[in-house]
């Protein structure tokens, strides 16, 4: 919709690249009932363009489909790539992957380990 396209998101990486980030991950909205009414106000306010299709995505869920997710995440893996940034999530630096190899233990963060 407003932020899901190859245009915006390698905008956001390659400013977070230039800015020196490491990682570059995303997440599909999770809408729940209570914010429905706002967001889509918010929509129609300034994305018009853009309302029916998130009242197909969430008009009977508050998550969009598996196949939505999976399109994106494919996007933001290859524009990840592009800008050579990581993801955050530590499993996937277990598994040895070329993203995660810039990943290092950080003592100082408040979480474990």
């Amino acid at each position: 919709g407003i932020t899901d396209s190859r245009a915006p998101l390698e905008a956001v990486a390659r400013s977070a690249a230039d800015a020196g980030a490491s990682f570059f991950v995303s997440g599909a909205l999770f809408l729940k009932p209570c914010s429905l009414p706002t967001f889509f106000a918010f929509v129609e306010k300034h994305f018009l363009g853009q309302i029916q299709a998130y009242r197909r995505r969430y008009g009977k869920s508050a998550f969009v489909s598996a196949e939505y997710r999976k399109r994106v995440a494919e996007l933001v893996d290859a524009v990840s790539r592009k800008y050579g940034l990581g993801r955050r999530r530590m499993e996937d630096a277990r598994e040895g992957s070329d993203s995660g190899a810039a990943v290092a233990m950080q003592p100082w963060l408040p979480f474990g380990n």
